[in-house]
């Protein structure tokens, strides 16, 4: 097998010289290249071989070619060509990047400055505007997936990785398996944890609020050790206010970010540029519109049972179907029973939520049989104050 340093020097499709090694992912490796007729430096991001043959990965690896391609924005990191190896193995061409990370930003800078931040922040919804506009949500925005450009006039904010982005029009994406979650588990809305499949940019304007939040404080607004617990608690819990982790922070902000991360989507903004009209109206000191999201504890129960629901859908592990050893056409086109094994640490996490979900309601039951005092009259509180002393004889 080939490895990523052993391409290098390698001229692809007889146009791009690879020479030297950017970094490697999950999904494959990036290259600094360069156009041997044009002389134009180039990234190309190649495949990880072993890949190949998994179709759902392979397409993802073209959706990234073909959403970075669609979008034609400054903010979206450009897409020129796209080929194979000569053992068959995909590759992208993109413009070459000179910068940093987002997320090594915020670990240099954080917690940023208010401006500083919203400032990033405003340009990331730019490019999720636009992308949104053309039907496509990104699905996996993180710190990872920004990176701070030097450009010609001034920094630039890019959006990467656009490989696991839903595609208005590609015909049935099934990119994953029904109920599983795709994202990064921190950044994920509590729609994508539930594995639901009408994912839309509401999606893109939570994950972005997780990014402000960290950006203001440094810190991710869910935390936990096991993924079982942090889906419990997105799925469950209201957002903490960045203030909480940093007091001083204008409230102003405070209500931008909580509407961002709103659980409930009617209540979050409704896309990605009035999010970014809140964020310019509060640096421009006007006002911004934005109300408190309204948090119902009485649904804690019902979000709970969600969590619960989810833990058990995202535990399970199908085992491949048995071949068909007929040949001969079923009478019954009800899919195949799939055996499902649960890991003993995934019981013990549904079984905290089951608990929680029990307390939940004993609290919620006993909220309703509480009565309310009526408000205590003058003649109440001058029953109840204690009597004057007696004047000495």
């Amino acid at each position: 097998m080939t490895t990523a340093n052993g391409l290098i020097g390698q001229v692809l499709e007889d146009r791009y010289r690879l020479i030297r090694l950017i970094g490697s992912g999950g999904m494959g490796s990036v290259y600094e290249a360069e156009h041997i007729l044009v002389g134009r430096k180039v990234a190309v991001k190649v495949m990880a071989p072993e890949f190949v043959r998994d179709s759902h990965l392979t397409t993802r690896f073209h959706n990234e070619a073909r959403a970075a391609g669609t979008i034609g924005n400054r903010h979206i990191v450009e897409v020129f060509d796209v080929g194979k190896t000569a053992r068959g193995v995909p590759f992208l061409v993109m413009e070459l990047l000179d910068g940093r990370s987002l997320r090594d930003a915020i670990s240099a800078e954080a917690p940023m400055e208010p401006a500083r931040a919203c400032n990033l922040m405003i340009e990331i919804l730019d490019g999720l505007q636009a992308a949104h506009a053309k039907g496509i949500v990104h699905r996996d925005l993180k710190p990872e997936n920004v990176f701070l450009a030097e450009g010609r006039d001034g920094p630039v904010v890019k959006i990467l990785d656009f490989g696991v982005a839903k595609l208005r029009g590609a015909g049935d994406q099934k990119l994953t398996a029904t109920g599983s979650i795709l994202g990064t588990p921190a950044y994920l809305s509590p729609e994508q944890a539930l594995g639901a499949k009408d994912i839309d940019g509401a999606t893109d304007v939570y994950a972005a609020g997780v990014i402000l939040f960290e950006m203001l404080t440094g810190r991710q607004p869910f935390e936990a050790e096991m993924l079982t617990a942090l889906l419990v608690k997105i799925l469950s819990e209201a957002a903490p206010a960045p203030s909480s982790l940093r007091p001083g922070l204008a409230r102003e902000l405070d209500l931008i970010v909580l509407k961002a991360m709103a659980h409930d989507v009617p209540q979050r903004f409704a896309g990605a540029g009035e999010l970014a009209g809140a964020l310019r109206a509060f640096l421009a000191g006007r006002a911004t519109g934005v109300h408190p999201v309204i948090w119902k504890p009485e649904e804690q129960a019902a979000r709970l049972a969600a969590a619960q629901r989810c833990l058990v859908d995202q535990t399970r592990t199908p085992t491949a179907a048995p071949a068909d050893r007929t040949g001969v056409d079923s009478d019954d086109d009800k899919p195949p029973v799939v055996r499902r094994r649960i890991p003993a640490a995934a019981w013990l996490g549904i079984a905290a939520v089951a608990l929680a979900v029990v307390v939940a309601a004993i609290v919620a039951i006993a909220r309703d049989r509480e009565v309310a005092a009526p408000p205590a009259t003058a003649a109440d509180a001058a029953a109840a104050s204690p009597a004057p002393p007696a004047a000495a004889a």
